[in-house]
């Protein structure tokens, strides 16, 4: 079966490491995937060699009305769609597939001029557009949600949506004893400081701000040395004013010496294996990626109770949820962990536990697979 996968993104965040894991692990014996991707992609050397690549002039959706950028992305998917026609006929292409909600605008209309292939649209991420609602369930055979979040938004008949939660593969996510004081030694802290992080990408919906905000409360109530750690950056190249703003909160509650802006950290597994605790304070999370690597990794996970975390977490027993928007409560439960080791043990286990029977890649690709041959 021959499949045609687009992105648009030029950059690696979350939704483009899923994909790249789908395309390394789906049984190429049974499916021959072209992807088409930005012309400025920055991925490219990670692809496997069996995946045929199509460059094209894809433009990246903003949210800001710009009439002249709204013009060019106009143009942008009438050149586009054009060039996808004739590599579906082509190739005699049975599945498009549009990794993002925000490739599937460069699909939609395909189906007007090329009516034996199948379109879906895989969700990761919010949106609360009626109209985009309307357009995605009408021009979509199949919409994939990224987890329960997602799919209560889609208000759809059930056989025309499911859901297939992101996995990580837990032989390579597991447990590893790096040495701790390698990420402390770089940073030139103290061997016994301890490490709390947040791990994602700047953007404003993270809420890096409350994390800020809870790293005070863990200062003011727990007399330990601590360093808190934000780990990614702004890909994207718009969210300049977050990060001024990140810095004049860290400024204001005087943490400066004990937070560092480490970015985009290509060998992540080594500071989740550094790391004591993870926190991860987005407000309506789709998923979180983060959360089930570190979960694997065996450590422990403070979130607020809202959105993909909320499906990931079993409160109390593989992590904390905490009520969203109360900061306090994660600095309450971060000191809570770590005055009591056997707890971050015991959560970090069970964690790991949850990750294999649930969100493991194995499962995400057989599902995927699945849903390819029901097409």
């Amino acid at each position: 079966m021959k499949i045609l996968l687009i992105n648009t993104s030029s950059f690696l965040s979350g939704a483009e490491v899923s994909m790249l894991q789908l395309l390394k692990n789906i049984d190429a014996t049974s499916f021959e995937i072209f992807i088409v991707l930005p012309t400025s992609v920055q991925y490219q050397h990670l692809l496997p060699k069996n995946v045929k690549c199509i460059k094209m002039p894809l433009l990246w959706i903003t949210r800001s009305f710009n009439p002249f950028y709204l013009i060019k992305y106009l143009i942008s998917i009438l050149i586009v769609m054009r060039k996808l026609i004739q590599v579906i006929n082509n190739e005699k292409i049975k599945i498009v597939y549009a990794n993002t909600y925000k490739a599937f605008f460069y699909v939609a209309f395909i189906k007007f001029f090329v009516t034996d292939c199948k379109l879906i649209c895989h969700l990761r991420d919010n949106f609360k557009s009626k109209r985009l609602h309307r357009f995605l369930i009408s021009q979509s055979d199949k919409i994939v949600c990224i987890s329960g979040q997602i799919y209560k938004q889609v208000i759809v008949s059930e056989h025309k949506k499911c859901i297939i939660y992101g996995g990580v593969d837990t032989n390579y996510w597991k447990p590893e004893k790096y040495l701790k004081n390698i990420l402390n030694d770089n940073l030139r802290l103290r061997k016994d400081t301890i490490l709390v992080a947040q791990i994602g990408q700047l953007t404003s919906w993270k809420n890096h701000v409350d994390f800020i905000k809870a790293a005070a409360e863990i200062i003011k109530s727990y007399p330990k040395d601590f360093h808190f750690l934000i780990v990614g950056d702004d890909m994207s190249g718009k969210e300049k004013k977050y990060k001024k703003r990140l810095n004049s909160e860290i400024i204001k509650t005087g943490l400066e010496k004990h937070f560092s802006f480490l970015g985009f950290i290509k060998d992540i597994k080594a500071i989740y294996a550094q790391i004591d605790v993870l926190v991860h304070p987005a407000i309506d999370e789709p998923f979180g990626k983060v959360v089930i690597e570190a979960m694997a990794m065996g450590k422990s996970v403070v979130a607020y109770n809202c959105g993909g975390p909320k499906e990931i977490i079993v409160n109390n027993q593989t992590g904390y949820l905490v009520k969203t928007d109360d900061f306090k409560a994660i600095g309450e439960k971060v000191i809570l962990l770590l005055k009591n080791e056997k707890l971050q043990i015991k959560l970090g286990t069970e964690g790991r536990k949850r990750v294999i029977e649930k969100f493991n890649i194995k499962d995400n690709i057989y599902k995927m697979e699945a849903l390819f041959d029901s097409m």
